[in-house]
C-alpha cells in the first residue's frame, strides 16, 4: 500500500481514501473506508480515457456486468458512479496477494494447496458463467489468494456472453488478455467463450505450480504461437493435478471440462506459510489507516473472522465474539473474510523504504510481470534531492553492475560494483515509465526488474537486470548442452556431443528438484537455492548416452552391432534382438536372469545417476 501524495482527493463518493493499492492503464485503485468501516476498493479511472467519447457507455456496461456476479469464489461490486467527473467503482476489499505476487516471492504452491486452489478457481469461474459471463482475463494477476481460499477478480474485460451489441463496442482492435494465459482461439483472434476461461485455468494450474506459464516463449509472438500450436510438457506437474490441467489445456474447446466437473471437494486451502504471512502483514497494514472509531465499528459489523491460525491446521471458521477493546487487537492477527476487489491492477507498485526504492520483480524468464515488495519497513517514500548518488540507480547504463545491499524479499538497494556472481548486470533502462512488463518485454536474460514511480525530482525509471549467477548453466535454455560433477559443483555450458547433458528445462523460483517430474530419461536435476526464492532455479537433465539402450523398452526390437557396443532401435524384421526387462536406475546383470544383458556402468561418480540395465533375448 502506498500513502497518499499531498493534495490528492480523500475522498469518492461516500469513501473515505486511505491508500494507494496500485495503479495500471485504465486508472488507480484506492483503499476506501465507508459506513460502518466497511473497507472497499475503489476503482478511479484515468482522465485521459474520457477523451474517448464511448467510454463512460462501454464502462457502465461493464459496472452492470459487474453486478451480475456473486458468490463465494468472486469480487462482489457495492457502489459506482459512471456518470463522475472521474468515473469509479467500488468493490468489496480483502486482504491477500495475487498468485502472481505470491509466486514470485514465495515460490510455486505445493500440490495440496493448488489442488485447493484448483477447486476454488473451478467453483469461481462456474459463478461467472452462471451469470452469463465470460471473464477472458483470468490470470495469476487476476486470482488474489485470501485467508479463506482463492478469489477470482477484476471483471474490468468481462463481457456478457449473450450480448451482441456488448460485442460491438469492444473491438478496440488488440487483444484482450495476457498472452501466456490466452485461449488457442482468442489468440487468434475469435470470439472467447466459456471454454476460453478453461484453457486459461489450466495455464494459470501451471503457473501455480511451476512458477512460469506453459507457453512460455522469448516474445509475445512465439507465445502466442505455442499456444496455438505447442504442447505443454506436464511431467513437471505433481500427480494429483496433471490430470486436471491436461483436460483444461486441450486445443479444441468442445473437449475441455465444464468448470463444475473440476470443482473438488479439496477444501480450504492451506496455504505456504509465507504466503499467509503476506495475507496477514496487508490486513494488518489496512487496519492501522482506520481511525479508533472506525476500526471499532469495523469489527462490530456482521462480517466472517477467520483465525489464521485455524485455516492453517484445516479447522473449519468461527465466529469470534468479544469487547470493541478486544476485536480491535486482532487487526493484527485476524484475517477479514470479505469478497475480493475486482481491479486491483497487475501493475501494482510498491513504494520505497526510508532505506531503498521501490522494487517490482519478476520470478521467471518469460514475459516479466510485476510484483510488489514485501518489506517490513515503513513504505512512505523518502526525500529525494536532484543529486542522485554516484554509485546509486539513477546512474545505470546497459552493461554496469550493481550490488543489492538487500539480499532477499522483493524490494532492492542498489549500489555500482563488479561484474561478479552475486551482482546485477543492467540489461536495458527504460526512463519515463513504471511499467516494468512493458519495458522489459522481449529482454530475454533480464529476471530482476526494478522501478521507480516519478517524483517532483526526477522521472519514473525501469532497469531491468539479469542476476549473475555462479555457474552460466543457470541461464542457459532448453537444448543447450552442460556438464558438471555429481555433486553439483563446477557446472557449466559446454557444446553438445555424446557424454554430457541436454537441458531438458529449466524451472525459475523454486529449488525443489522433484519438480523436474519422475521421467526416467531425466537423469539428473541440478538444483540451485537463491536468498530471494524469485532467484532459485532449477535445471531439469538428460544424458548424451550416444545410442538407445537408456530408452529401450519391454518387447522393443533392437539391434546390437557385432561390437556389442551399439544397441539401436530396429524394425522387428531386421533386429537380432528383443528387450525383455530394463532397469532404470542400476546397472544389475543378475537382474536378466538367463538372458543377455546391456547398459550402462558408471565408475566415476555418476552411477547412481546414469547406469542401467537392458536385458536381451536373441530372435
Amino acid at each position: 500500500m502506498k500513502p497518499l501524495e499531498p493534495g490528492e482527493p480523500r475522498a469518492f463518493g461516500g469513501y473515505r481514501v486511505l491508500a494507494e493499492l496500485g495503479r495500471g492503464g485504465m486508472g488507480r485503485v484506492l483503499l476506501g473506508c465507508g459506513d460502518g468501516g466497511r473497507l472497499v476498493a475503489v476503482k478511479v479511472i484515468h482522465p485521459h480515457l474520457l477523451a474517448d467519447e464511448g467510454f463512460r457507455k462501454r464502462f457502465r456496461r461493464e459496472v452492470e456486468a459487474s453486478r451480475r456476479v456473486s458468490g463465494p469464489r468472486t469480487a462482489a461490486v457495492v457502489d459506482a458512479d459512471p456518470d463522475a467527473p472521474s468515473p469509479w467503482l467500488a468493490s468489496e476489499f480483502v486482504p491477500g496477494p495475487s498468485l502472481q505476487r505470491a509466486v514470485e516471492l514465495t515460490g510455486p504452491l505445493p500440490p495440496e494447496a493448488a489442488l485447493g486452489l484448483a477447486s476454488g478457481l473451478a467453483a469461481a469461474l462456474a459463478e461467472v458463467h452462471a451469470s452469463g459471463l465470460v471473464h477472458r482475463d483470468l490470470s495469476p494477476a487476476n486470482v488474489l489468494l485470501a485467508a479463506d481460499g482463492p478469489r477470482v477478480i477484476d471483471y474490468g474485460i468481462a463481457r456478457a456472453a449473450d450480448g451482441e451489441g456488448v460485442s460491438r463496442l469492444t473491438r478496440t482492435g488488440w487483444l484482450v488478455g495476457v498472452p501466456d494465459f490466452m485461449a488457442p482461439e482468442q489468440a487468434e483472434g475469435g470470439e472467447p467463450t466459456a471454454a476460453a476461461d478453461v484453457f486459461s485455468l489450466g495455464s494459470v494450474l501451471y503457473f501455480a505450480s511451476t512458477g512460469r506459464g506453459p507457453f512460455a516463449g522469448r516474445s509475445a509472438p512465439q507465445v502466442l504461437y505455442n499456444v496455438v500450436h505447442a504442447e505443454p510438457g506436464l511431467s513437471v506437474l505433481p500427480d494429483e493435478l496433471r490430470d486436471v490441467v491436461r483436460r483444461c489445456l486441450a486445443k479444441a474447446p468442445g473437449e475441455r471440462p465444464d468448470p463444475a466437473e473440476l470443482v473438488g471437494d479439496a477444501g480450504t486451502p492451506v496455504w505456504p506459510d509465507a504466503v499467509r504471512e503476506l495475507i496477514e502483514r496487508e490486513h494488518a497494514e489496512a487496519g492501522e489507516l482506520l481511525t479508533p472509531a472506525e476500526r471499532t465499528a469495523h469489527f462490530k459489523s456482521p462480517t466472517r473472522i477467520l483465525d489464521p491460525t485455524l485455516a492453517r491446521s484445516g479447522e473449519q471458521p468461527r465466529r469470534f465474539a468479544g469487547t470493541a477493546v478486544g476485536l480491535a487487537l486482532t487487526v493484527l492477527v485476524f484475517a477479514i473474510v470479505l469478497a475480493v476487489a475486482p481491479w486491483r491492477d497487475q501493475s501494482e507498485s510498491s513504494s520505497s523504504a526510508t532505506s531503498s526504492e521501490p522494487t517490482q520483480t519478476t520470478a521467471y524468464d518469460g514475459d516479466p510481470v510485476a510484483a510488489v515488495s514485501t518489506s517490513d519497513e515503513e513504505t512512505t517514500e523518502p526525500p529525494t534531492t536532484s543529486a542522485e548518488p554516484d554509485d546509486g540507480p539513477f546512474t545505470a547504463s546497459v552493461g554496469d553492475c550493481f550490488a543489492d545491499e538487500n539480499s532477499s524479499g522483493g524490494r532492492s538497494n542498489l549500489h555500482r560494483d563488479d561484474c561478479e556472481p552475486g551482482n546485477f548486470k543492467v540489461r536495458k533502462r527504460a526512463d519515463g515509465t513504471s511499467d516494468t512488463r512493458s519495458a522489459c518485454a522481449g529482454v530475454d536474460s533480464a529476471n530482476w526488474l526494478v522501478s521507480w514511480d516519478a517524483t517532483s525530482d526526477r522521472d519514473a525509471m525501469v532497469l531491468c537486470l539479469e542476476y549473475l549467477y555462479r555457474d552460466d548453466v543457470f541461464t542457459g535454455e532448453a537444448g543447450q548442452c552442460a556438464y558438471g560433477n555429481p555433486d553439483a559443483s563446477g557446472w557449466h555450458l559446454v557444446d553438445c556431443d555424446r557424454h554430457n547433458f541436454v537441458i531438458e528445462r529449466i524451472l525459475h523460483g523454486t529449488d525443489d528438484a522433484s519438480r523436474c517430474g519422475s521421467d526416467p530419461e531425466l537423469r539428473y536435476k541440478l538444483s540451485h537455492r537463491e536468498s530471494r526464492p524469485a532467484l532459485s532455479v532449477v535445471v531439469c537433465l538428460s544424458f548424451r548416452y550416444g545410442d538407445d539402450g537408456f530408452a529401450a523398452k519391454k518387447n522393443n526390437c533392437v539391434r546390437l552391432a557385432d561390437s556389442g557396443h551399439l544397441l539401436t532401435f530396429s524394425s522387428c524384421a531386421s533386429a537380432n534382438f528383443v528387450v525383455t526387462g530394463y532397469t532404470h536406475d542400476r546397472y544389475d546383470p543378475a537382474f536378466c536372469g538367463r538372458d543377455g544383458s546391456y547398459g550402462w556402468h558408471d565408475t566415476a561418480g555418476w552411477g547412481e545417476y546414469l547406469d542401467y540395465t537392458v536385458c536381451l533375448r536373441r530372435r
